[in-house]
């Protein structure tokens, strides 16, 4: 079994999950298929975790394995980032952990998924406040 290389720091997941998201989605699919439920999509992560390579899928599936590529591409980015303080020293940053392939799979497409029901909830019921356009400097007026 040819395991893809596995990240070593936060911005090399993003990097990592892009390409492999990139693959995913030049692959053909077989036809049919109804709307794919959590759990379905969830065992497609479990396969793909413990061999590196995607079943055949539907249409359906991909699309649905494929949200959950970006929402893990959403995670490690923001685990990417460091904190800091008002001054901009930085405070902290988050370690990337030392695993092996098979476990970050499954922490990014099937563990963390629950984090994103929660988070799509929240933002139901308390949408983001509206940004203002940034205005143009008096010099280009």
């Amino acid at each position: 079994m040819n395991l893809p290389a596995i990240p070593t720091a936060w911005h090399l997941a993003v990097k990592f999950l892009c390409e492999e998201q990139t693959k995913l989605e030049r692959l053909p699919v077989i036809s049919g298929g109804v709307q794919p439920d959590t759990d379905q999509i969830t065992m497609l992560c479990f396969q793909y975790a413990s061999t590196g390579t995607w079943p055949a899928l539907t249409e359906s599936d991909r699309r649905s394995v494929v949200q959950r590529f970006e929402w893990a591409r959403c995670l490690a980015s923001t685990l990417a980032a460091e904190a800091r303080k008002a001054d901009g020293t930085r405070t902290v940053s988050v370690a990337f952990p030392a695993w092996e392939f098979e476990d970050m799979m499954i922490w990014f497409m099937v563990e963390t998924w629950g984090l994103t029901k929660k988070v799509v909830e929240l933002l139901a019921n308390f949408p983001l406040q509206v940004e203002a356009s940034p205005e143009p400097p008096a010099s280009l007026n």
